[in-house]
């Protein structure tokens, strides 16, 4: 399992930036969030290091706070440019958080740890990571088709997720002759499908088919790979 990075704060990545370890520090919160005081303190911590603050709207509810040095102004409207178009094809993807970590001024080694971490953790930008495990027979039908459906294969069995994340699987262990399979599941059929339980584990069984809701190719762990 590739090594997950250490999350910074707000506040670390302003102190980054003013120390001159990074060049802008990004934080997407709620439009209400800005009236907070954790929000006033950001901001005036900002302020004392002479760092710029800019506010973009983000949708109805939501705006994006970018904090940088005025010579570094320009990543904003890069970034604008980037949030823009790419959600053409309907979510993000790999490629556009490639580029927004290199705009946010990350070093490649570090990008490389986060994408590897996202491969692992992560089926398809806006879909729910959900595991199930398929016996041989519910393999096979999965490979027949295309792991593009799960088929009759899904009916009665066990989905898991994570509430709050796509990192349910760290260190899986697997029955003999079964193996781990997991899909991006639309948000809202996830939702109707599995309810939470302890330690935030969501959990539920599949009565009716899904393969509608599917927003990418099914991938089993096989050699402790996704592949």
């Amino acid at each position: 399992m590739p090594r997950r990075p250490r999350p910074r704060s707000p506040e670390d990545d302003v102190l980054a930036v003013a120390r001159g370890r990074k060049p802008i520090a990004y934080v997407a919160m709620e439009r209400e969030a800005i009236a907070s005081s954790e929000f006033l303190e950001l901001r005036e911590l900002a302020a004392r290091r002479a760092l710029t603050v800019v506010i973009d709207p983000a949708g109805d509810d939501m705006v994006r706070v970018f904090v940088t040095r005025h010579g570094e102004l320009w990543r904003i409207p890069a970034m604008r440019a980037l949030f823009a178009t790419a959600f053409v094809d309907a979510t993000w993807s790999m490629a556009a958080e490639a580029q927004l970590s290199t705009l946010l001024g990350y070093p490649p080694r570090e990008i490389a740890t986060w994408l590897a971490h996202q491969r692992w953790s992560t089926v398809a930008w806006g879909h729910k990571t959900v595991y199930t495990a398929l016996d041989a027979d519910q393999r096979a039908l999965v490979e027949r088709l295309g792991r593009r459906a799960f088929g009759d294969a899904i009916l009665g069995a066990t989905l898991y997720a994570h509430a709050r994340s796509h990192d349910l699987v760290r260190r899986p262990r697997v029955p003999r002759g079964l193996v781990l399979a997991r899909a991006a599941l639309r948000p809202e059929v996830a939702a109707r499908v599995m309810t939470v339980g302890r330690g935030q584990i969501m959990r539920g069984v599949v009565r009716q088919p899904i393969d509608a809701a599917l927003g990418a190719p099914i991938q089993l762990l096989v050699a402790n790979r996704w592949r």
